[in-house]
């Protein structure tokens, strides 16, 4: 931003100190142009503070967040224990419960639960 400012300064002095018409008229071109580059860059470092003003609310919204799902998750605990999850669907963020098979089934399928999602079958331990 100095820079600027000092071609500006220059620009001004040179305006000032030509004797010709034509050297004056694009001096003071130039004189603007830089004057409008200088208002840009001033807009632009608003629009850059502003940004990392924005950016950091979202941190904070983010880490707020975050500590309500810990929350939540410390108060549901780990969810059922006696039925068994699904090894093809569960993932370690989102566990994925297998559904218990009708009691005729049983016998039939060598299973006491099977995946509604992709139809994996086990046995539970009794």
């Amino acid at each position: 931003m100095g820079t600027i400012k000092d071609l500006v300064d220059l620009a001004t002095q040179l305006a000032n100190s030509a004797e010709g018409r034509k050297i004056t008229s694009e001096l003071l071109k130039i004189q603007q142009l830089t004057l409008a580059l200088q208002s840009e860059q001033a807009s632009l470092h608003e629009t850059n503070i502003e940004l990392r003003e924005e950016r950091q609310q979202l941190r904070d919204t983010i880490r707020t967040l975050e500590a309500k799902v810990q929350d939540m998750s410390a108060r549901t605990g780990s969810g059922p224990t006696d039925i068994p999850l699904c090894p093809n669907c569960s993932t370690t963020s989102r566990p994925f419960y297998m559904s218990p098979l009708p009691p005729d089934f049983i016998d039939v399928l060598n299973a006491t639960h099977e995946c509604p999602k992709c139809k994996y079958t086990s046995r539970s331990k009794p």
